[in-house]
This record gives C-alpha cells, structure tokens and sequence, in this order.
C-alpha cells in the first residue's frame, strides 16, 4: 500500500492540516482520508464506487475510490 501526504495550499500555515492518500494494490481502492481517527456516522455514494465518509457533524472525513486503476488512468487518454 502507497501512502502519501499531501499539503492543504489554503492552510499552509497548519502544519496539521494535510490529506492521506492512500493506495491498496490488493482491493485496488484508493482512499484520500482528510481526518483520521475520527468516527464515520455516514457514508454515501455519489457515484458509483465513489464513497464519501462523513463525521457526526457532517464534516467529510474521507473518500474511497473503488476499482481505481481502471478511473486512474482515465485522464491519461
């Protein structure tokens, strides 16, 4: 699994403020986790197999992206 941390330009004075990305070459998910060990309440998926993950408040933890490779490369075309 690759990880990656990726820095919020708005906020670069925060040195906490930053971005996950991960990518599980097993399952073939990719995930961009914006807050991490805070409770999912919800999840929904805008479209298919892209999954938002959502707190108590409403605030957006996190996104997978199922079958990535194939979504990846889309934009290479």
């Amino acid at each position: 699994m690759a990880h990656y941390i990726v820095g919020d330009r708005a906020a670069r004075d925060s040195p906490t403020t930053h971005v996950k990305v991960d990518y599980d070459t097993k399952t073939d998910t990719r995930s961009r986790i914006c807050r991490e060990n805070v409770a999912i309440a919800a999840s929904t998926e805008e479209k298919p197999a892209v999954i938002f993950d959502f707190d108590g408040q409403g605030d957006l933890v996190s996104m997978e992206i199922l079958d990535a490779s194939p979504r990846g490369t889309e934009g290479k075309r």
